[in-house]
């Protein structure tokens, strides 16, 4: 008995197994959620914040900035603040937890409860930062360049 599949049968059959796999959605436990630090809280680091902030399956757990407070001077007065401890205020505020902070981005790459670091530092530490962070076993997000020289990256 030989059985032939036509090539419409079989793009058929992947089609219906890829809309059951496609529509069925993964459950996440609380402790499953992805554990982010985030290294450098100004403008782009706050913009980043919002956006980890605002996704049910990640939790800001460590949070790091040379700079405690600073803001950006506006022609009109005082800008948005930025720095660690409005970021920890806002993470606290939305979170109903204390992340972790410091000054030292290291400290972040030795947590074991971190699962991804978020890399939002001037350009010049984005190689530095990222090396660290993937050799401690982290995933890292970091934004264009990762590095100013490619031996910077080797």
């Amino acid at each position: 008995m030989t059985h032939t599949t036509t090539r419409r049968h079989f793009l058929q059959q992947v089609a219906a197994l890829s809309a059951s796999v496609a529509l069925t959605r993964t459950a996440f436990a609380a402790n499953d959620k992805i554990q982010v630090g985030i290294v450098g809280l100004g403008s782009r680091g706050f913009n980043l914040l919002d956006a980890f902030l605002a996704q049910p399956d990640a939790q800001i757990v460590a949070l790091c900035d040379v700079h405690p407070l600073h803001h950006r001077d506006q022609p009109w007065g005082k800008g948005r603040q930025f720095g660690l401890t409005p970021a920890a205020e806002q993470v606290k505020k939305a979170t109903g937890t204390d992340p972790f902070v410091t000054p030292n981005y290291e400290d972040l790459c030795a947590r074991d409860d971190l699962d991804v670091l978020v890399v939002a530092t001037p350009d010049h530490w984005h190689a530095l930062c990222t090396i660290s962070a993937l050799k401690a076993g982290k995933d890292v997000y970091c934004e264009k360049p990762v590095t100013h020289l490619f031996r910077e990256g080797q």
